[in-house]
């Protein structure tokens, strides 16, 4: 892994919004891309901010193609606008404590 990850982006979470949900902020944001602006997005960048204990999110996730291209990531945690969406396909990947 390679990468230099700066003093002020550690020990804190991150958002990331993907790739598609850009445009939904401004129509400007279309042919922006996550992997463009963050270095090593998803798992080099996921990684090495997990290395400097930072919590790395998926934000703005609101339909089932959203879920699918974050769900094998080693992310923290995900966020939705549309949890009667997003819920279900999320609820049968957690572990319940006993």
């Amino acid at each position: 892994m390679i990468g230099y990850f700066p003093k002020v982006c550690r020990n804190i979470s991150i958002m990331i919004p993907l790739n598609e949900t850009l445009e939904r902020l401004h129509p400007i944001l279309r042919n922006i891309k996550a992997e463009d602006v963050v270095w090593g997005w998803p798992k080099d960048f996921i990684n090495l901010a997990h290395k400097y204990h930072s919590k790395v999110y998926a934000s703005m996730l609101v339909t089932p193609e959203d879920w699918m291209r974050v769900k094998d990531l080693d992310l923290d945690r995900v966020m939705t606008e549309k949890i009667e969406v997003i819920g279900p396909l999320v609820i049968n990947l957690i572990i319940w404590p006993i």
